[in-house]
């Protein structure tokens, strides 16, 4: 009830709130289109998860230029979801130009940088285009390497990769 008030007076978070409900019928009757109009209004007011969204939505329907779209304004807020979900996109070579995956490994390697941000998820991805040579040289022992970092950190995804890659 109160997300409907505060999305009724503009609020993006409450957009964001109520719209993921509509669009999923978490708590609510399910009405994807009611969801995603929603989903747009709160990414319209600036909420990057929103935006996250409806970039994933776009994505997942091959429409790779309109899930870039969605996510500038979140990259541009330095927003670090917002800014591995383009990396992403950087890496499967579904963005313009020379955004490719050695952009993506560029970013992975910023962000999974100790001194910076420090993102388990960036060294999980780098790790992983290193496996496969992927925008980087294929370097297993790098990837080992980035893995055992965050395994002994107690990352249990890092800890999932570790094993599935026998590293």
């Amino acid at each position: 009830e109160w997300a409907r008030k505060g999305a009724a007076h503009g609020d993006a978070q409450s957009q964001d709130v109520l719209g993921e409900a509509l669009r999923t019928g978490d708590g609510l009757a399910r009405d994807r289109e009611a969801g995603i109009a929603m989903l747009r209004e709160a990414a319209s007011g600036g909420n990057v998860h929103a935006m996250r969204v409806l970039a994933s939505l776009s994505a997942d329907d091959g429409r790779w230029e309109d899930a870039s779209n969605w996510l500038m304004a979140g990259v541009a807020a330095s927003d670090v979801g917002a800014i591995l979900d383009m990396a992403a996109l950087m890496e499967f070579g579904h963005t313009r130009a020379k955004l490719g995956p050695e952009s993506a490994a560029r970013i992975y390697s910023d962000l999974g940088d100790a001194q910076g941000a420090d993102n388990a998820e960036a060294r999980r991805r780098l790790a992983a285009m290193a496996l496969q040579g992927r925008g980087t040289k294929k370097d297993p022992r790098r990837a080992r390497e980035l893995l055992l970092h965050e395994a002994e950190r107690g990352d249990h995804a890092s800890e999932g990769m570790f094993d599935a890659y026998q590293l």
